[in-house]
């Protein structure tokens, strides 16, 4: 029964520590999810000591792969971030360039209909004095022929009128 006592207060003994391991690590564990509720402090665990160092060692990790995590996330957040920039600056420049592209044709159409007028301008002008040149030789060739005409016609009617006498 002796040895039976021993253990029995061996592990009140370890209980003592243990809920005072549990109140530090309730504290170390509160510190780092930065609660500052005092009655956490108050609560006593179910588990036994070596399994509470075991939990905190569990939690140590799993808070430290919660930070891992969120830091892989805002290395990612702002490599997208980068990425997105990147995408729309090169977007930009693409539709800078598309425009700049588009009033040079604009800009080369409007001169060669400018061109195109021009040209009909001077054709135009260029056929009327062709019509106006045809139409003076043709004038001309009349006045010649009638001239002609009534030469011919003075002299048949000259050469009549002295057959007739």
């Amino acid at each position: 029964m002796a040895s039976e006592a021993a253990p029995t207060a061996n592990l009140e003994g370890d209980n003592d520590e243990g809920e005072e391991n549990q109140q530090h690590s309730v504290l170390e564990t509160s510190e780092l999810l930065g609660v500052g509720d005092q009655s956490l402090l108050a609560c006593s665990s179910p588990l036994p000591a070596t399994k509470r160092k075991g939990k905190r060692t569990q939690d140590a990790l799993f808070l430290e792969t919660v930070q891992a995590l969120e830091d892989r996330r805002a290395v990612a957040n702002e490599s997208l971030r980068v990425d997105q920039a990147v995408q729309f600056s090169q977007t930009q420049e693409a539709e800078a360039r598309m425009i700049t592209s588009m009033e040079r044709q604009s800009e080369l159409a409007l001169q060669q209909m400018e061109r195109q007028r021009h040209q009909d301008e001077v054709w135009a002008l260029h056929q009327e004095l062709r019509q106006e040149l045809r139409q003076e030789r043709q004038d001309e060739q009349q006045a010649v022929f009638n001239t002609g005409f009534l030469e011919v016609l003075s002299q048949l009617v000259t050469a009549n009128r002295s057959s007739s006498k």
